[in-house]
């Protein structure tokens, strides 16, 4: 939300309020009972360079 808000701060302030009441809504009907994805894959998601 954050990388949201800084790129719609200046041209497009209530931007931000969408995105989040999507991704609230997104959450509301997840299922969140499953143990977080370990650390190595996390990190490859984040360090993964597009070919």
């Amino acid at each position: 939300m954050g990388s949201v808000m800084d790129a719609s701060c200046t041209f497009a302030p209530p931007l931000w309020r969408r995105a989040l009441r999507i991704a609230l809504a997104g959450l509301r009907g997840a299922d969140l009972s499953d143990d977080p994805p370990q650390e190595s894959v996390i990190d490859r998601l984040y360090h993964h360079t597009p070919r």
